[in-house]
């Protein structure tokens, strides 16, 4: 049982790292187009108003993406009260952000607000189809929407701020276009809008709501916790200084990839093993070896911070590079707490996944406002990191019945000191010109190997065995 549920994580697994890699591989060419073409000042504000747009988008579609995922996964809720109840919510959401952009742009820049209405209203709809596929088995259609919204924002990208130079126009221009194409191709792949109709359900609706409302104030506070010390560097530093920390903070996708690939197929399985009576052994067992794997990946992504903000980081933003030793061990406590945070939404607790986020977005915002008054970004950087693990230390404590025994054992607290260690040196710049980050690669591996050399003896002379046979 419990090998059948590990094969089919590592299926749906390898799905989503095809189509992510692709993604992450195009957004890798989009950075180093974005600093080449257009202004610090530019690029912070850019990012300034696509963080907006995250911030208010659960808030917009009441957070209904979710419940569409989890209820998706159940056999006994029709999939056409869901839709529709789900779209009739955005629509309303979506006809009052478009009021109150209008009479903002008024005030300010009309341009500009609208744009932002018109992100909003793609990346919500989006989110609703592409969470509705993932949970009703449209896995490679999930997979290939997430490539193709790729590809048409670098097209985007590179004619309105490549050729064209539009700047934040362009910017969030091509975004919109990105997400309206890849919603429209994954909504005829699942027959999506054939679901909407008169259907209307309240009952229905009210389950859903009571399910992703709570989820809600836990996007906002994630928000804070990955976002928000944007928004304190540019306050304290100005836009220049905010643009190259944006910057800086692409990098840890690096990390981000490989933990978001298997978050989308572990919260699947996660769900799907809740009833079985081996789910204990199966989500431990699974845990020891995603921890290691996230270690090492952000052990090698700290090591080539240099090598990366060389080819990516180009002009101004070079000075940039310094900040993502600290970034990139955030990401690492991110992808930890993402993956506990699986349970959470597996047994619909939506209230302790509220709880860690919210500590976690008010420690950022503390420590970001207070350090980054005295330290300039690099106060920001601390923030992050600090709240991240605050996040992953809260939700170890709420998982231990699924984790077992693995989150108190030398294995897990060693490969985080290791790898706080190398971020250390690494910020301190001792590592420059020298093979001490490939030595701390070495001695993260081999630490993890010997702690665990029962379980790795085994799994060798398992795959030996099926070899031999």
């Amino acid at each position: 049982m419990g090998s059948g549920k590990t094969k089919t994580l590592l299926s749906d697994t390898l799905v989503f790292a095809i189509g992510n890699f692709a993604v992450k591989g195009i957004q890798f060419v989009l950075l180093p187009l974005y600093t080449a073409s257009m202004t610090a000042s530019e690029y912070g504000v850019a990012e300034l108003l696509n963080n907006a747009n995250e911030l208010l988008f659960p808030v917009v579609c009441l957070g209904l993406y979710e419940a569409l995922f989890r209820f998706s996964l159940d056999d006994d809720v029709p999939r056409e009260k869901m839709v529709t109840g789900a779209v009739a919510v955005w629509a309303a959401g979506i006809f009052v952000s478009t009021v109150l952009a209008v009479a903002i742009g008024l005030a300010s820049d009309m341009r500009l607000a609208l744009l932002v209405a018109g992100l909003l209203g793609a990346h919500s709809l989006r989110m609703l189809v592409a969470q509705f596929a993932r949970g009703s088995g449209f896995v490679r259609a999930f997979a290939w929407s997430g490539v193709l919204n790729a590809l048409l924002l670098l097209v985007g990208s590179f004619f309105l701020v490549g050729v064209f130079k539009t700047g934040v126009f362009g910017y969030l221009g091509s975004m919109i276009a990105s997400s309206t194409f890849s919603l429209l191709y994954l909504a005829w792949k699942t027959s999506f809008f054939r679901y909407v109709g008169p259907h209307f359900d309240r009952t229905c609706l009210r389950d859903m709501l009571a399910y992703s409302l709570p989820l809600i104030p836990n996007s906002l506070a994630w928000w804070f916790t990955n976002l928000s010390n944007r928004y304190v560097v540019q306050f304290f530093c100005g836009s220049a200084t905010a643009g190259l920390f944006s910057a800086a903070g692409k990098l840890p996708g690096v990390v981000n990839m490989f933990t978001q690939v298997f978050q989308q197929a572990w919260q699947i399985s996660a769900t799907k093993a809740m009833r079985d009576r081996d789910r204990g052994k199966f989500y431990e067992s699974v845990f020891k070896g995603y921890s290691i794997c996230v270690f090492v990946a952000a052990s090698l992504a700290i090591g080539a911070a240099g090598l990366l903000a060389r080819f990516l980081l180009l002009g101004d933003f070079y000075a940039a590079k310094s900040f993502i030793p600290l970034l990139m061990i955030g990401a690492l406590f991110n992808g930890l707490s993402s993956y506990l945070g699986a349970f959470y939404a597996a047994f619909k607790e939506s209230g302790k996944l509220l709880f860690s986020t919210a500590v976690g977005g008010a420690l950022n915002v503390v420590v970001s406002i207070a350090l980054t008054w005295q330290l300039g970004a690099w106060g920001s950087a601390v923030g992050f990191a600090l709240s991240n693990f605050a996040i992953c230390v809260i939700r170890l404590r709420g998982s231990r019945e699924h984790v077992g025994a693995g989150a108190r054992e030398g294995w897990f607290w060693g490969g985080i000191l290791i790898v706080s260690v190398q971020t250390c040196l690494a910020t301190l710049d001792v590592t420059r010109d020298t093979l001490l980050p490939c030595v701390m690669i070495v001695v993260l591996v081999v630490f993890e190997a010997l702690a665990n050399k029962t379980a790795l003896l085994a799994a060798i002379g398992k795959a030996l065995g099926r070899k031999r046979a």
